[in-house]
């Protein structure tokens, strides 16, 4: 039992000692000073023979408050890399649609060449014909070369601008 009392008697100072050393940061003073040449100076202890000012340090963020601004950090990068990815999707729709109406327009640019093309050969003075499966030519009547003159004038009015 003296050797447990002992020990206990010479453990307990040092646990005291190393508790009091691990504390002595989180209270330390932090002073203020200007030197000869003019300079600030921070220091945890004041240098003797100068006139330094105690700086007065506001607690730091507690855990929790840590811990929220983490939080808070991370539902903003979740939110921005949301918005950036809404944005790219937006912006890849009107790609697509911007090539869609490109199609568009090339497809009616063929069109309404096809069609003037057709309205001009109708037009010609000349007998007009088409070729039927037989291979053999037909050509076309008056009232059948009217009529198709008409049909290619509506898609030279539709197709072309």
């Amino acid at each position: 039992m003296n050797t447990s009392l002992a020990s206990i008697s010479l453990i307990l100072p040092l646990v005291l000692v190393l508790a009091l050393a691990l504390a002595a940061p989180a209270g330390a003073q932090i002073y203020r000073w200007v030197d000869e040449q003019g300079q600030v100076h921070f220091g945890d202890c004041a240098p003797p023979r100068c006139n330094s000012t105690e700086v007065r340090m506001a607690p730091g963020p507690s855990q929790e408050q840590l811990e929220r601004a983490r939080e808070e950090r991370e539902r903003q990068r979740e939110a921005r890399e949301q918005r950036e990815l809404i944005q790219r999707q937006v912006q890849e729709a009107e790609r697509r649609e911007q090539q869609q109406q490109e199609r568009q327009q090339a497809q009616r640019r063929s069109y309404c060449q096809q069609a003037r093309s057709e309205l001009r050969i109708l037009e010609t003075p000349r007998p007009v014909f088409h070729v039927d499966e037989k291979g053999e030519r037909v050509y076309l009547d008056d009232a059948t070369r009217s009529t198709q003159i008409q049909q290619a004038r509506g898609n030279v009015a539709r197709f072309c601008d």
